[in-house]
């Protein structure tokens, strides 16, 4: 976000540059019109930048310059540049996978991780990607490039017609001007983030297209009125509409709220009774992209109804098939029932996906182990990391470990550490 603001002022500035070398005039008339609030804006900036300058922005900017610098290399964890990166990079697969229609609208979140998510911030499924940081990237991989033709041609208009307005230098020269940087920084601002699914970016926007298009000529004030009625009637409807619409997303909300907290208590039942409350043809997802289904098939699993579980993770699966706790749950489910080989298979598909999520990685250890597979589960052990997952499962390390050497007080943090090439035993 910060390299998107980065840029706006800069574009605002040469925009303004430009505009005072080619038209001085004007330029000092505005300068002069509005010198107070300029005057004004430089003082604060200059405030702020003090401010952060004692509270070390200085080396956060460097920080940010090497994050730039190394951005295809580096750590997706902690590296919002090379986030980026590798988001646009999935996207651009995405486009090309389906470059006409595009993988369907909201479908972006659903697709992304089958590229895999490993050493990102979502490698362990507590953290779903939901955008790309890129306006027209998402609106290409979701609905086509067609579609993206389509969205450009429409600012395209704007800046025709702005430009058309400029150059007839009318009684609003100066305020025309500004929307066009306007218009300019907001396009800006869409190539690293995601205005357009923002509520206060498309007001803003909407303010920019009511003024680009008002018409200064008195003589088609007249044709304007007479269509007033028919706008009116069409915008009242669409109202309407988005009112509906919006007044159940909030009573989704609030259900998806208290879903949550019945999760977080353990109370199953009301976990069950929240969701039976959501449409699944209006809420398939929860805002951060988890399958609604998900959440009954963890209720129906803790009251040991492996059944129920087993229905509502394959239909979370249909919605979001490269969630990892998705695939993790639903594989356990069909473990439990004895259907190994599609067990294993969901197991790999998630390890796939991310290669670090040890949840689902010990899950498949205890598949391995009980199917007769000791060396591929000693394999799969070794590539676990979290010793709290492996104590949990000492009896599981220490059988497939030889018993002959096998220190009898030995932790699980000390048995992962043996098997993961440190042979010593430790002293007792």
């Amino acid at each position: 976000m910060w390299i998107a603001a980065l840029l706006i002022i800069l574009t605002a500035f040469l925009g303004f540059l430009w505009y005072a070398l080619q038209y001085r005039e004007q330029a000092m008339r505005f300068l002069n019109k509005y010198r107070s609030w300029i005057f004004s804006g430089i003082a604060l900036i200059i405030l702020i930048s003090f401010f952060e300058w004692k509270t070390g922005i200085w080396s956060t900017i460097e920080n940010k310059v090497h994050e730039l610098a190394s951005a295809p290399a580096g750590n997706l964890r902690s590296n919002s540049v090379s986030e980026r990166y590798f988001l646009w990079n999935s996207s651009m697969e995405i486009i090309k996978e389906h470059p006409l229609l595009g993988n369907g609208a909201g479908n972006w979140k659903t697709e992304i991780n089958k590229f895999g998510v490993t050493n990102t911030a979502a490698e362990f499924g507590n953290v779903n990607f939901l955008q790309p940081h890129n306006d027209f990237l998402c609106i290409a991989s979701e609905s086509g490039i067609p579609a993206l033709i389509v969205y450009l041609c429409f600012f395209l208009f704007l800046f025709i017609t702005i430009g058309r307005k400029i150059k007839r230098r009318g009684s609003r020269y100066t305020e025309q001007v500004m929307l066009f940087a306007g218009l300019l920084g907001y396009l800006t601002y869409a190539f690293f983030e995601f205005p357009k699914d923002r509520p206060e970016h498309l007001a803003l926007l909407g303010i920019y297209l009511g003024f680009i298009l008002m018409d200064e000529k008195k003589e088609d004030q007249g044709a304007l009125q007479k269509s007033s009625k028919l706008v009116f009637g069409i915008g009242t409807l669409l109202l309407v509409a988005v009112l509906g619409f919006n007044s159940y997303d909030i009573y989704a909300e609030y259900n998806l709220l208290k879903l949550n907290n019945a999760r977080f208590r353990e109370a199953w039942n009301e976990v069950l009774l929240r969701s039976d409350k959501l449409n699944p043809m209006l809420i398939g997802t929860d805002m951060n992209g988890v399958p609604v289904s998900w959440y009954a098939g963890i209720a129906h699993f803790n009251l040991a109804d492996v059944a129920g579980a087993k229905a509502c993770f394959e239909n979370a699966c249909l919605l979001s098939p490269y969630n990892i706790h998705v695939l993790n749950n639903l594989g356990t489910c069909y473990a439990i029932v004895g259907d190994t080989s599609k067990a294993a298979a969901l197991y790999k598909r998630a390890l796939a996906v991310s290669d670090v999520f040890d949840e689902c990685r010990i899950n498949y250890c205890l598949l391995l182990f009980n199917e007769g597979h000791s060396e591929q589960c000693l394999c799969q052990l070794k590539k676990i990391t979290d010793l709290e997952i492996l104590e949990k499962n000492l009896n599981l390390v220490t059988a497939v470990l030889d018993p002959q050497k096998i220190h009898p007080f030995m932790t699980g943090a000390e048995a992962y550490r043996f098997i993961a090439g440190q042979k010593q035993f430790p002293s007792r």
